[in-house]
Order: C-alpha cells, then structure tokens, then sequence
C-alpha cells in the first residue's frame, strides 16, 4: 500500500461521522498536517483514531510503538502505518 492509498484511507476514517469533522477539513489534510494542532484533536479522539486505524489496517501494536510524534504531523501516522503493515 502506497503512501498515497494510506493518506487516503486515513482521510475516510477522519471524514466519517465518529470524528464530526467537516469535508473541508478532511479535503486540506496532507502529510504536513498536525492531529492536534490543526485538527485539534482531544486524546479520546486520537484513542478513537488509533482503534479505528487498528481495524482497517488489520495491524497490531505495543504501546511502546505510541509516541506524541506520532499524532505532531500526518507523515509520521503513515510513516508508523507503512511499518506496521509492510
């Protein structure tokens, strides 16, 4: 899967109805793109999203695989994506 194809499966998760953001939002977010600063998610909204990204991406994690730079930009959550179903 492409860095690309994982963007935008990333962009259909946040763009459903459990994270209420609006289409515009969800149509400005890129690699350079902060969760929590400009989409200005809460830690209950990241646990939402890392639940959610568990499912479609049929991938596992260890807690020690979690950071705070993980959720800083889109890039480093594909980045982490790439690893965890290469």
């Amino acid at each position: 899967m492409s860095r690309e194809e994982i963007l935008v499966k990333l962009k259909e998760i946040l763009g459903s109805n459990q994270f209420l953001f609006s289409e515009e939002q969800i149509e400005k977010i890129n690699e350079d793109t902060s969760l929590i600063y400009d989409l200005v998610m809460d830690s209950i909204q990241i646990l939402e999203l890392l639940v959610t990204i568990e499912e479609a991406f049929s991938l596992t994690y260890e807690a020690q695989d979690l950071s705070a730079d993980l959720f800083d930009k889109v890039s480093n959550l594909i980045s982490f994506v790439e690893t965890k179903i290469a």
